[in-house]
Order: C-alpha cells, then sequence, then structure tokens
C-alpha cells in the first residue's frame, strides 16, 4: 500500500491496515492485568480504575486473595504486585485474571 492509499483510507474513515484485532472489555482487562503484573509496580488499583472505569477488587478480590495467600502476590492496597515466587510462577498467576 502506498502512502497516498493509506491516507486517503484514513480521510475515508475505513481501516487502512488490515490485520489489526478488535478486542473487547474482557480481553483488554486480561491483556492489562497480565502485562501489569509483569511490571515491577504490578498493577495500580488507581491507574486500573481510571483506564476501565472498574474496580479491580470488585473484579478480581477472590484471585487477589487467593495469590496472597499463595505467597504469589504482594497486596499493598495502592497495588498488587509478584512476588519472588510469583515472578517463577506468573503464567499460573496470569491466568487467574483473565476474564
Amino acid at each position: 500500500m502506498s502512502f497516498r492509499d493509506y491516507f486517503k483510507a484514513i480521510e475515508n474513515n475505513t481501516k487502512p491496515i488490515s490485520g489489526f484485532e478488535d478486542i473487547d472489555k474482557r480481553l483488554e482487562i486480561g491483556e492489562y492485568m497480565i502485562l501489569g503484573l509483569r511490571m515491577n509496580k504490578g498493577v495500580i488499583r488507581e491507574e486500573f480504575q481510571l483506564k476501565f472505569n472498574e474496580s479491580l477488587d470488585e473484579l478480581f478480590s477472590r484471585e487477589i486473595e487467593r495469590n496472597v495467600k499463595s505467597g504469589l502476590l504482594t497486596d499493598n492496597k495502592e497495588s498488587i504486585y509478584l512476588t519472588e515466587k510469583g515472578l517463577d510462577l506468573s503464567n499460573q498467576v496470569e491466568i487467574d485474571f483473565l476474564l
């Protein structure tokens, strides 16, 4: 596709490039959680609330509690993040946060 065709498609409100996936809110939340848990700061409750207009605790209270009790997550009330043990088992934790 040429640049001209690309910009013409944008002007016509069509997708200039195919292959992009439209995702629903549930999948977006799941991906956000997986990516956030991979970060040192973890998932920050306030940022989650602002992004999704949903409470992290209302959506995932059981999952958070279970993983904290298992020693895989730390919950400091501002954010949740993986413990050292949780880093080793991150795939197991991340699965819990897929809606």
